[in-house]
This record gives structure tokens, sequence and C-alpha cells, in this order.
């Protein structure tokens, strides 16, 4: 199969944005509706990690709808959400992107995303001297403790009340979860690490994501619907 030219990539991947796009801007009309409760008109951008996919639709359309350039629309996501990584795929889409509806050229270069990609993969090659490296040990905690098994296991623990008491029961448990799959073990064989080399990591992984839990039902419950019919909640599973 030929290869996609810029152009052809471009168009493909606005035409996927456009629903997201529809769905933000008819909810924002419907602010005026009095038939809206207040929580009801928040919008809730989500992933499978809130890391991508997520932040490039917010940045998108904070490009085409609200007049940001990439630069700031970046910034912003940035700050409401540090752990944010677009790829480098991604990135060069929203270049191309916000030179298609700002003209000119892109606030942001590829060199933003290609120097820490060259420093992932040095580090990945630093394994091998110094053991296994903390951008090794990330994506292993990604990898073990998907979405769907951190949700699963806070399900068991605490039934969806994501409070501070209960967050020390849940990692014990996501842990102990880990341990009982025997895939792991021969994988850590074949990779030549131990446990104790990747348990740290995988207890943040778990408790930053149900940090995020906690946080975003605090907003939920406690934030005052903003009186902006433009404005936008930045939230992220």
């Amino acid at each position: 199969m030929p290869e996609k030219s810029t152009d052809d990539a471009l168009i493909e991947m606005t035409e996927a944005l456009e629903g997201a796009f529809g769905f933000i801007n008819n909810v924002i009309s419907s602010r005026s509706n009095s038939s809206y409760q207040s929580n009801s008109a928040r919008i809730l951008f989500h992933c499978i990690d809130g890391n991508t996919k997520s932040a490039v639709t917010l940045m998108a359309y904070l490009i085409k709808f609200q007049n940001f350039n990439l630069r700031s629309a970046y910034d912003l996501v940035k700050e409401r959400r540090p752990q944010i990584c677009p790829s480098t795929h991604m990135m060069r889409f929203l270049c191309h992107f916000e030179i298609e509806i700002r003209g000119g050229t892109s606030t942001m270069t590829l060199k933003d995303w290609v120097i820490p990609a060259k420093q992932k993969i040095d580090n990945s090659k630093a394994k091998h001297k110094k053991g296994i490296s903390k951008v090794a040990k990330e994506e292993i905690a990604f990898q073990w403790l998907p979405l769907d098994k951190l949700i699963y296991c806070a399900d068991q623990v605490c039934e969806g009340d994501y409070n501070e008491s209960n967050m020390e029961q849940f990692i014990k448990y996501t842990l102990s979860q880990i341990q009982n799959d025997n895939l792991l073990d021969q994988e850590m064989k074949e990779k030549s690490f131990k446990w104790a080399d990747i348990e740290r990591t995988l207890i943040e992984r778990a408790k930053d994501w149900f940090t995020d839990r906690i946080q975003q039902n605090h907003y939920r419950h406690n934030s005052p619907q903003s009186d902006s019919e433009d404005s936008i909640d930045l939230l992220f599973a």
C-alpha cells in the first residue's frame, strides 16, 4: 500500500476530529438552554491514559475555535495536565493543522519532539550499563498497569470511592494482582530485571492514577460552573 502524503494524512486526521468538535460545540451552545443543569454542560476529554489523543484533540479544538496558536494551546494543556506526551506523529499533525487553520508557519517545530525522542533512545541504551533505565521502567509500568486493570482493582477495593483513606489498600491490592501473573515473571527473566527494579515505579503509576481520580471527583463536586459559554473544563481520564 503506498504511503499517504502529508496532505492526505492531514485531511484524514482532521475529518476524524470533526465529530469531537461538533460534540464540543453542541455542549457549549446548549449551555444557554434552561433544561441543562450546570454539571451536565461540562466536557470530559479522555483517552486510555490521558496523555496523547485527548490532549491532541483539545489542542486542535483550541487552535480552530478559540484562536489559540499551537504553542499557547500546548502550554495551557501542559499546565493543566503535566504528564501529556503527544507522539512525534501527533505533533507533526498539529503543526500542519495550525498552519492550515492560521496560515504562516507553526509556532512549534519537530525539534521539540525529535530531541526528547532521541534522549529516550539513549536512556534505553544506557540500561545495559546501569541496569534498567527510568524510561524502560515507566514503559513497563504502563504495560503492566493499563487503565482497565487500574479500574478493576479500584472497583474491587473501594467500589469507585476514590479518597485518600482507600489509596494504600488500593496500591497493595494492585501490586498483589501483578505479582500473581506468572507471565510477568517470565518477562522479567527475559529482560533481566527483578521485581525490586520496577516496584517503586509501579507504586508511583498506581498512586498517580488514583490521585488523579480523587482530584477529578473533587473537581466535579466542588467546582462552580463557569458563566462563560465558551469555556471548557480540562479534565482527563
